[in-house]
């Protein structure tokens, strides 16, 4: 009995890949893994609302009351996205239904994730060199970054597509030879 609040928290987790991230998951088994999730949550949440706030004598605070919940629930930036994302991808659905979207855009949703974001700004950060202490930068800095990812992209590709060979690391043993 002690566990079966992680193993219901596990299967959130796995509700979550199995609706944004798996690619065999149909569009419907996607629709509702998401809302399965954000129902969960709602209940879980006023649960913890309601079993704070009933247990709680009255010289309790709400900001411990806040306390007691934050320690028990998921964190504030995964619910805030948790429940966004169910909305926003019941509402691509009506979109492609009423034809303002082509039937395409359901097709790769699990491309919709922040990993190819993250990617692209841990690229950028790396152009900073080793050495470098900057980890943060402007706008105008990341835009000039990326122009550079962009080329070096580019030169990834030609490299496969022309058999062209750059070499990355050059080998200590052939500089001494």
């Amino acid at each position: 009995k002690d566990t079966e609040g992680t193993v219901i928290y596990l299967m959130l987790l796995k509700m979550i890949v199995r609706a944004y991230m798996d690619k065999s998951t149909t569009l419907s088994e996607r629709l509702e893994s998401a809302w399965y999730v954000v129902f969960v949550c709602r209940i879980w949440w006023s649960w913890l609302k309601k079993e704070s706030s009933s247990s709680s004598s009255k010289r309790t605070t709400a900001c411990e009351q806040q306390n007691h919940i934050n320690k028990y629930f998921i964190t504030k930036p995964a619910y805030l996205s948790v429940e966004p994302n169910a909305h926003n991808m019941l509402y691509m659905v009506l979109l492609v239904k009423q034809h303002s979207l082509p039937k395409q855009a359901l097709i790769n949703i699990h491309l919709f994730n922040s990993q190819g974001c993250e990617s692209l700004f841990r690229d950028a950060r790396s152009l900073s060199g080793s050495f470098s202490t900057i980890v943060n930068f402007t706008v105008n800095n990341f835009i000039k970054r990326s122009q550079k990812l962009a080329i070096l992209n580019q030169f990834k590709y030609d490299q496969s597509e022309h058999n062209f060979l750059f070499q990355s690391i050059i080998n200590i043993n052939t500089m001494i030879d």
